[in-house]
């Protein structure tokens, strides 16, 4: 039991920066100032994106580690669950702000079709 609160902790651990450090790319709303420009912000975000779907299930497997310790009745339990309901809930924030800056990325690329 020891092992897998071990191996939770090490992977949550990675899980909590890679969020950490996407939010910091997903922020970044300097799109270009003309439409090459805007064109190569939205590649960069489609691939942005991409990435961030491929780790879903990277984040499950942090919350079927922490069910498996409750399960099991660790004891730690309380704290393996706050961490993976934070973690679950920074998950949550970046798929929002990936749609978000989505959505203003197509904006800017329209604006400067406008000003082509």
């Amino acid at each position: 039991l020891e092992q897998l609160a071990a191996k939770f902790e090490r992977k949550a651990g990675l899980r909590e920066a890679w969020l950490q450090d996407n939010k910091v790319i997903i922020s970044t709303d300097d799109f270009g100032h003309d439409v090459p420009a805007v064109e190569a912000s939205l590649k960069r975000h489609e691939a942005i994106d991409t990435d961030i779907q491929a780790h879903e299930e990277r984040i499950q497997g942090v919350s079927l580690l922490s069910e498996q310790l409750q399960a099991d009745n660790f004891h730690g339990t309380d704290d393996v669950a706050d961490r993976e309901d934070a973690i679950l809930a920074q998950w949550k924030a970046l798929l929002e702000m990936t749609r978000a800056r989505r959505l203003r990325l197509d904006e800017a690329y329209k604006l400067q079709l406008c000003f082509k």
